[in-house]
């Protein structure tokens, strides 16, 4: 944990339901879980939506995000972006001030 009781965090996918059609591509590029190599992890799920265009819209679990960014490469409406997760600071942020770009 990082001076200030803010934990460090590695990015993890944020899916903005303004632009997730519901499509489940991401869905279907789930890492699979090294506990159990018929399965993959539940990290990215299908949840009810009211401005969804198909079924549902995509949702994140952020626990079990690895963040391998294979959903935001997948995503055909770029729906999909990393992030870092509630309360993490990001390192160079940290230790500088300033935020490299």
């Amino acid at each position: 944990m990082a001076a200030g009781g803010k934990k460090r965090g590695k990015p993890v996918a944020f899916i903005d339901p303004d632009n997730c059609t519901g499509c489940a591509v991401c869905l279907e590029f789930r890492p699979v879980d090294p506990k159990q190599r018929d399965a993959t992890l539940e990290c990215i799920f299908l949840e009810d939506g009211t401005n969804s265009q198909l079924n549902g819209i995509c949702a994140v679990d952020q626990i079990a995000c690895v963040g391998c960014t294979q959903c935001v490469l997948y995503c055909p409406w770029e729906a999909i972006r990393m992030v870092l997760p509630d309360g993490a600071i990001q390192p160079t942020l940290q230790a500088t001030g300033y935020l490299r770009g």
